[in-house]
């Protein structure tokens, strides 16, 4: 953009090219939707494949959840199919178990010994969910030191 700006238009600066090009908001708006759009995809393609190939350890590091079941469940799904990505986490049961993804009823392991995730069936309310899977914010300063 700035050699386009100096060899085209004959601007010292981007600025002010910019502010002779007057783009308008909405397709502004428009441009930065679909960029943030594509980056969304990626993510959603990058931790897809991060969870087909990771070990328990590593998906435990990266994601934060109520259960441990989670991050099974997580590693045992083969297909991207089977993971639905939200904007909010992860959810590696492609919200099958949403009836019994609450809490427990009793100190049994079994399925039906569970509730529904509140809000069910009408709405899904997934950061409820024990299976649901989180990515953490962390400032990057931070996580340099993490690592």
């Amino acid at each position: 953009m700035p050699v386009v700006s100096k060899l085209i238009a004959g601007h010292a600066r981007i600025v002010m090219t910019l502010y002779y090009t007057k783009f308008g908001q909405t397709y502004l708006r428009e441009v930065l939707s679909e960029a943030e759009k594509k980056a969304l995809e990626a993510d959603q393609q990058n931790h897809a494949r991060f969870l087909m190939e990771a070990t328990v350890e590593q998906v435990g590091q990266r994601f934060a959840s109520l259960s441990e079941d989670a991050v099974r469940a997580a590693i045992g799904q083969k297909s991207t199919a089977a993971v639905v990505f939200e904007d909010k986490g992860i959810c590696p049961v492609a919200a099958a178990l949403c009836d019994v993804g609450g809490e427990k009823m009793n100190d049994s392991a079994a399925r039906n010994d569970y509730m529904p995730v509140p809000g069910y069936p009408h709405e899904r309310n997934c950061v409820r969910c024990p299976l649901f899977l989180v990515r953490p914010s962390v400032p990057p300063w931070l996580a340099s030191t993490l690592q």
